[in-house]
């Protein structure tokens, strides 16, 4: 994915994120952390991609735990 598509993907999650906002009763804390997770990845991204050309597309930086052990 090249730098404006992980900027149009952060701004697409952001939009879902929004529909889940406000949550005072925290009923949707795990989607939430979820998506702002993704938003911060794609944005991640972005920066890198802009500022250096490139990125790792796997982003195993920021694969969790139970996904690494998979593999």
């Amino acid at each position: 994915m090249n730098a404006e598509g992980h900027k149009s993907k952060a701004e697409e999650i952001e939009r879902s994120l929004q529909k889940l906002l406000p949550d005072s009763k925290g009923k949707n804390v795990v989607a939430i952390v979820e998506l702002v997770c993704g938003i911060v990845q794609h944005l991640i991204a972005y920066g890198l991609e802009t500022k250096y050309v490139e990125h790792n597309n796997k982003m195993k930086y920021f694969e969790r735990e139970d996904e690494q052990c998979e593999r």
